[in-house]
Order: structure tokens, then sequence, then C-alpha cells
């Protein structure tokens, strides 16, 4: 991994399969992140939002409970489609870095 003198710039080499590597981060009360480490998150973070990860406790790890608290799954227009998901289902399937889950 190798990170641009940039703060918002990160070289990423390209996945093509889920990354066992990648750790689900809280960087606000809303919005988990795939990631390498809580840099990286946070970087991915102020280039989706335009915003600094600058709150003092994040970005934060989830903890395996909060990886595997159940989800509703919804459909496509976000009706429950009686089933349920998690955290770490969602991170499973992630092949790269990036936004994994956003509350609101």
């Amino acid at each position: 991994m190798v990170y641009a003198n940039s703060p918002i710039s990160v070289l990423l080499p390209p996945l093509m399969t889920p990354s066992p590597l990648l750790k689900a981060f809280h960087v606000d009360e809303g919005m988990v992140y795939a990631a390498l480490d809580a840099f990286q998150a946070s970087v991915l973070y102020e280039q989706d939002t335009g915003l600094a990860c600058d709150e003092p406790d994040y970005p934060k790890e989830l903890s395996e409970a909060e990886l595997d608290a159940p989800i509703t799954e919804m459909d496509a227009d976000d009706r429950p489609t009686g089933g349920t998901t998690s955290l770490r289902a969602w991170l499973e399937r992630a092949d790269r870095p990036g936004l994994i889950a956003c509350n609101g």
C-alpha cells in the first residue's frame, strides 16, 4: 500500500475478489467504509463528502458484535424483504475499499 503525499490521494492496488485485508470503519455516525486501515477510511470519506473526518472518536473499527448485528434487507424500492443481512456480509462482498453502508 502506498499513500501519496496529498491527504486525499490514495493509490490502491486493484482488487478483483473480496479481500480478507479489508476492515469496516465507522467514519461518522452513519457511514461505514471498507478500508485497509483507519487512515484510508478517513481519506475515502473526505474524497466522497468533501469533509474532513475530524470527530475525536472516528474513524473507529467496527467490533465483531457490530459486524454481526442483524440488518433488515431492503429491496430496490427500500421495502423490507423479510430477510436479514449484516455489515460483515457487506464487508465480505467488498472487492475494493469504499463506502459499504450509509444510514441517512
